[in-house]
Parts: structure tokens; sequence; C-alpha cells
């Protein structure tokens, strides 16, 4: 876990990168999205290809940019998701 205002390990935002990089689907969960460095593993995962999905209560900056937004709350959304794709 990392609160507001420190620093992500390096190692571990790296690992990250790696990823987003290679996934094929890349889930933004919970977020506005505009907290970097986490923010732009949204970018490198697009720009790697993969399909983006947003699961948020609301709108946000980079509704616009995702594939897919799904909006309520995130409890319910992605246990339905598990739920369709078993």
């Amino acid at each position: 876990m990392v609160w507001f205002g420190e620093f992500l390990p390096e190692d571990q935002f790296n690992l990250s990168e790696k990823a987003a990089e290679n996934g094929d689907i890349f889930f933004i969960i919970g977020t506005s999205a505009v907290v970097y460095p986490a923010a732009s593993l949204i970018f490198t995962a697009k720009q790697s290809g993969a399909y983006l999905i947003e699961v948020n209560i609301e709108e946000t900056e980079i509704s616009h940019f995702v594939d897919k937004s799904l909006f309520g709350l995130s409890g319910k959304i992605l246990p339905a998701l598990i739920k369709e794709v078993q």
C-alpha cells in the first residue's frame, strides 16, 4: 500500500510497467486516474494494445479514452464480471 504523497517503490512500479506493456486487458478500478506516476500505466497499456476497462462510480477524465466504462460499485461489478467469465 502507498499513501497519498508517498513515493512508489521503484522495483514494484517497474514490474507494473512491464505488466501494463504485456497485458491484453487493463482494468482501471476506483481511481480518479490523475495521480502520477501510477496514472501513466493507463497510457502505457493502451499504447501496448491493451483493452482498457474502467470501473468507477462516476465518469473520470479518462472515461473518453478507455474502451469500456462500467459505472457503479466495484464490489458489485467485479463479482458479476468474474461470474460471467466463469
